[in-house]
């Protein structure tokens, strides 16, 4: 088995870590502390992946001057991963480091959930539930840190470097510049973007990439100043077109406010999948106005029904369906490699320790040539 590593090393040529979510930072970090030089790749404009914040200003004052503008208040809402738990023995010691950074803190919110057919249950069974602070994206923003992370450079393709004698990689971005050479190449991108990318190299991390199914998820962000679901912080929603409301204001070091985010359901999302996000925020809009009737919460739906703000955005790959039960995969030399919570899990624990899994593998293979 050791023998298949003996030409990973391109000497002095870095990692490429393709995705800035928080797998692909957990990996870059951890190789970078051990002396490997890294680039990571993101095709959005910041890191964090679906550890996401999204801020919008609460006035559109055309005539704002610059000063004016920069004072404006924002709303801010957590509109991909809504928190993230402590399970692993692993994990702690990066959660722990979180907390005394101050990038996470604890979120005592009133969760519950409701069912169609048994109605409201409290869910207080004593998990821990923690938030970025002072939004979800300050994780990724906070293992980003130091860490050489090119933003909307999206990676399109890869191909074997023309060196003789070693194993090296080229990438090639959306505007067609080739990138190289790299001693070797992180994927963390969703499961079924990473299937095309290794496609032409690797034809078992392709077929095992393109296994690990994710479900999509539209979610709606909505500011309705008033009360909404008195007493209720969070709620799961069982056998219903929407699966998740949080209220913004409830998690720790955020601003007051009638924020909501509520993600769809995955199988509402993967029907709607296709539509504008101005007719799925409408749909998404009447579904939570009808559900707040439904539990007899009419102030509130009345409230909901006229919000100031409403964007919805799609997730095309969400919460893995199936994952690996392994926390990364590798080609058979060891230089291509795939990590991310479709590998370690689908929560941030998962993604975390996946990137973690990944680094050490190579800086074994490293080890070993």
């Amino acid at each position: 088995m050791q023998g298949r590593y003996e030409r990973i090393a391109v000497p002095d040529a870095p990692v490429a870590v393709v995705g800035a979510g928080l797998a692909g930072l957990a990996c870059a970090r951890r190789l970078i502390e051990a002396g490997v030089p890294v680039v990571v790749f993101e095709k959005a404009r910041g890191p964090s992946g679906r550890c996401a914040t999204r801020r919008a200003a609460r006035s559109t004052a055309v005539d704002a001057t610059p000063s004016a503008a920069t004072a404006l208040e924002t709303r801010a809402f957590d509109h991909g991963a809504q928190y993230y738990t402590v399970r692993d023995p692993a994990f702690e010691a990066i959660h722990r480091e979180w907390l005394e950074a101050g990038v996470a803190a604890r979120w005592n919110g009133r969760i519950a959930a409701w069912d169609p057919r048994g109605g409201w249950q409290e869910k207080d069974e004593g998990t821990e539930r923690h938030v970025g602070v002072p939004g979800m994206s300050a994780l990724g923003r906070h293992l980003a840190r130091d860490v050489e992370v090119r933003v909307e450079a999206a990676v399109k393709s890869l191909r074997r470097a023309p060196i003789a004698q070693v194993r090296a990689w080229e990438l090639c971005l959306q505007d067609g510049t080739w990138l190289g050479p790299w001693a070797a190449i992180v994927c963390t991108a969703p499961a079924a973007q990473a299937a095309g990318l290794v496609a032409a190299h690797d034809e078992r991390l392709a077929r095992l990439a393109a296994s690990l199914e994710a479900a999509p998820c539209w979610a709606l962000m909505l500011d309705a100043p008033g009360p909404i679901l008195a007493g209720r912080d969070g709620v799961f929603l069982n056998d219903h077109a929407l699966g998740w409301a949080a209220r913004e204001s409830s998690k720790p070091a955020r601003q007051p406010g009638g924020r909501w985010t509520i993600h769809a359901s995955a199988a509402w999302s993967r029907v709607h999948l296709e539509l504008e996000a101005e007719e799925a925020a409408g749909k998404l809009l009447e579904a939570w106005v009808d559900w707040l009737r439904t539990v007899g919460d009419f102030e509130g739906a009345r409230v909901a029904a006229r919000p100031s703000h409403l964007v919805a955005h799609r997730w095309r790959h969400s919460i893995p369906l199936a994952p690996s039960s392994k926390r990364c995969a590798s080609s058979d030399d060891g230089t291509l490699l795939l990590a991310g919570d479709a590998h370690g899990g689908p929560r941030v624990e998962g993604a975390v320790l996946s990137g973690l899994a990944a680094a050490e593998r190579l800086l074994a293979a490293y080890a070993r040539a």
